[in-house]
């Protein structure tokens, strides 16, 4: 939402699901954010989690260029960091994480860890920068490679997030020097691709990061999804079926598995999958959307222009979800609020710069072009 972010057991970001995230996933291995796409919105755990991959022995830094004392207390003061971000405190973690690099200005590890904070804070270019920061202090600081690794997978991460696509291969193709069998990495650069509509290049990737990983459903998830926007319907939906399988209460498994079966007119199990989604709490505007667009399609209009209330009532100023609530309105034999949602919809296609819209929709609220 995801997807993917790097970390030891699982890849945190695709979902993103309950956190922000996710790539990656999203995505994403640098968090066991959300193991491939597991639910987790607990930023608390998820720091722990990422931080516990950067230890780092400080021993190795030249005592020339810093004391054993500096040393000894940024290396305190990053373990404090960790201990504060594993309770939940990354305000505490942050502050601490700084002191150190204050210290020690050379240190790799400080600036993941700070990069991680503040990722979890939402600042997206901090983190990148802090990421950036300690891929380039790599060599000077004589870190061990995972440092590298983790760093260059959540910068990936980042830049998929971001839209920028070929960002996210190269450093994707980075982790892979220096891990060749790193699945999340696969994964990350396969969710890049399915940005760049490169399907193929996306299928292939996921499947990759499925031989390495198989019981992540956040791989077949990525999977099944670039399954259903290349057209491949039945792969998809085996796909994202595992992905329920291993984790039932995965809901943007289920938001997937909707899409697909409206692909294919099966509109029961579509109106299921988006109400399954909804009832394990991903009340986003898009669920209620498309079960309201299924529920027309089945010519339930009550329970759409419910739907499209909700969609529209939670701040909604999409031109299509006002044209849609007009059909379910007239439908229902309400023509008065069908043309009041018409002339909205008519505007908002108008700013758009859908000329054509704007003018059926306003020859249907003066009655002069029926729907």
């Amino acid at each position: 939402m995801p997807i993917w972010k790097e970390q030891t057991s699982y890849l945190a970001m695709i979902q993103k699901i309950g956190r922000k995230s996710l790539y990656l996933t999203i995505t994403l291995i640098a968090s066991s954010l959300i193991s491939g796409c597991q639910q987790n919105s607990n930023a608390q755990a998820v720091f722990s989690q990422r931080a516990s991959e950067t230890e780092i022995n400080l021993e190795k830094i030249s005592a020339d260029q810093f004391s054993q004392e500096q040393l000894d207390k940024a290396k305190e003061l990053v373990e404090l960091g960790l201990e504060k971000g594993e309770r939940g405190n990354l305000k505490a973690a942050l502050s601490y994480t700084e002191q150190a690099i204050r210290i020690f200005p050379g240190y790799a590890r400080a600036y993941y860890n700070r990069g991680v904070a503040r990722e979890q804070f939402g600042d997206t270019q901090g983190a990148l920068a802090d990421y950036t920061k300690a891929i380039e202090l790599y060599p000077d600081t004589i870190s061990p490679p995972r440092i590298l690794s983790l760093a260059y997978g959540n910068r990936g991460a980042l830049l998929h997030q971001l839209g920028d696509e070929l960002g996210a291969i190269a450093d994707a193709n980075e982790v892979l020097k220096l891990q060749p069998n790193r699945a999340g990495a696969y994964a990350n650069r396969g969710l890049a691709y399915l940005g760049l509509k490169n399907y193929e290049a996306a299928i292939a990737d996921q499947s990759r990061a499925i031989e390495l990983q198989p019981t992540v459903p956040g791989w077949y998830f990525n999977r099944g999804k670039a399954h259903r926007l290349a057209g491949n319907y039945q792969e998809a939906l085996r796909d994202l079926d595992q992905a329920i399988s291993i984790n039932p209460r995965f809901s943007w498994a289920y938001v997937q598995r909707g899409h697909t079966q409206e692909e294919l007119n099966n509109l029961q199990q579509a109106e299921a999958d988006y109400t399954k989604a909804l009832n394990l709490g991903y009340k986003k505007r898009l669920v209620y959307s498309s079960r309201a667009e299924v529920r027309s399609k089945s010519r339930k209009y009550s329970l759409a222009l419910a739907d499209y209330n909700r969609v529209i009532s939670d701040g909604s100023n999409r031109p299509g979800d006002y044209h849609s609530r007009s059909i379910a309105h007239h439908n229902l034999g309400d023509f008065a609020s069908a043309q009041q949602d018409a002339v909205k919809a008519a505007e908002l296609y108008l700013a758009q710069g859908d000329k054509t819209q704007h003018q059926a929709l306003i020859l249907y609220a003066q009655q002069k072009l029926p729907y």
